[in-house]
């Protein structure tokens, strides 16, 4: 009896520490230089339950180790740059969104145009850039210049829900692009219009491509 108190004792403080911890972590993962101070604590912090030894620090210095790695070699500015660069061709509303562009077009569209290119620049840098790291910068900085150079687009943007019609794409598996062409037209108000749905698929093509040459350009370092 007394064995088994000690046992879910023990149980119930691990389960807390490592809950404890993993907030800790998510928290240093929100601002960088706080990811350091995470791993830099000291030796306190390692634990003994019952007879195991746990070091609660591996995974944050895997992350510090990543982070510095990512600092020395230049690819925290690479991706900052990246960043920026990737929400300029947005913020350029007649560059790259306007890619075969009809003059026919009404506002609806060009709107959903820019939608998808932002969202394409989501897809892309997520199955191009292994680092959680680097990603997360790049994305960080994409926002935070759409939001400071296009507030109104941003808005519209974070209120639109289109991004969630595409990812359900991605889950379903299948034609990623035909599928994404199908909402493309739904979203822009031409429901089922074949040459519709055949601009969202083009376009989506086009956009992917696009952002996946920029990523390239950019040469990350190993």
């Amino acid at each position: 009896m007394y064995f088994i108190l000690f046992f879910l004792i023990s149980l119930t403080f691990a389960m807390a520490l490592f809950f404890k911890k993993r907030q800790q972590l998510t928290a240093c993962e929100q601002g960088l230089c706080a990811m350091l101070l995470c791993a830099q604590e000291d030796d306190s912090d390692i634990k003994i339950v019952g007879a195991v030894k746990i070091d609660e620090h591996d995974e944050a210095l895997d992350d510090a180790d990543e982070l510095e790695h990512h600092r020395n070699s230049g690819n925290l500015e690479k991706a900052r740059k990246l960043g920026v660069e990737l929400s300029s061709k947005i913020i350029d509303e007649d560059g790259d969104p306007a890619f075969g562009q009809d003059i026919s077009e009404n506002d609806e569209i060009r709107m959903q145009r820019r939608i998808l290119l932002a969202f394409t620049i989501n897809y892309a840098v997520e199955n191009n850039i292994k680092s959680k790291i680097l990603d997360k910068v790049i994305i960080s900085e994409f926002y935070d210049n759409l939001k400071k150079n296009v507030p109104d687009f941003y808005q519209d943007l974070a209120e639109s829900g289109s991004f969630s019609f595409y990812y359900l794409c991605i889950r379903r598996g299948g034609s990623i692009e035909r599928c994404v062409g199908n909402n493309f037209a739904m979203l822009a108000g031409y429901e089922g219009d074949p040459i519709m749905e055949e601009l969202g698929e083009s376009l989506f093509f086009h956009f992917n491509y696009i952002i996946e040459k920029t990523i390239s350009d950019i040469g990350f370092a190993d």
